[in-house]
């Protein structure tokens, strides 16, 4: 019964990004207008701060974990800004550094110029959809301090060819890797216990 409850679950947290996280088309006037949004250069995220430069490079640095940010949803009555302050098209390349402990959920979300992420070992644990629809990446390195991929993290990174999970992780949440269309390899470590529905 305790496992048929946890499948369910994962059943309808996928089903649940499907429909809330869906990344919305944008025209050429809303992708000037949102490329124009990214107007701060700097500023904090969680116990972070981040800093944008005028070549695309996002640099996270602190100690501790990133914010948390949320799906958009126009019925939300939240004044909470969606994802982070920086998405945009402008990010092309992230570095985080050592001190970062965790990867916010919907940090990156549409973040489609993003090829390249730097994650360091201090980093633990990368949240939900964290870089949801960064079709942009074509690889990324997870280090072996994560334990926990989060639902979504990489969904729709149609980019990704090959995926290496080190040791390190023991759980994959659902949708993990869900429309990862250009992935030809895997490899999961017998560390991993839990993998979600539609990974």
């Amino acid at each position: 019964m305790k496992k048929r409850l946890r499948k369910l679950t994962a059943v309808l947290l996928a089903v649940m990004l499907l429909f809330t996280a869906m990344p919305l088309a944008a025209s050429a006037a809303e992708v000037t207008e949102q490329e124009q949004s990214v107007g701060a250069s700097s500023g904090t995220t969680g116990d972070c701060t981040w800093t944008l430069n005028d070549e695309g490079t996002l640099t996270i640095s602190g100690n501790g974990a990133m914010k948390d940010y949320i799906a958009y949803s126009p019925y939300s009555l939240s004044d909470s800004s969606p994802w982070g302050p920086w998405t945009g098209l402008s990010v092309k390349k992230v570095v985080i550094g050592g001190g970062v402990t965790h990867i916010g959920d919907y940090a990156f979300t549409d973040c489609i110029r993003l090829t390249s992420v730097s994650i360091p070992h201090s980093v633990t644990s990368i949240g939900v959809a964290a870089f949801y629809g960064c079709s942009g990446l074509t690889s990324v390195s997870i280090p072996d301090s994560v334990t926990t991929i989060d639902s979504g993290a990489f969904y729709g990174c149609t980019g990704l060819t090959s995926v290496t999970i080190p040791h390190s992780v023991t759980s994959i949440g659902g949708a993990a890797f869900y429309g990862c269309s250009g992935l030809t390899s895997v490899t999961i470590p017998d560390s991993v216990t839990s993998i979600g529905g539609y990974a």
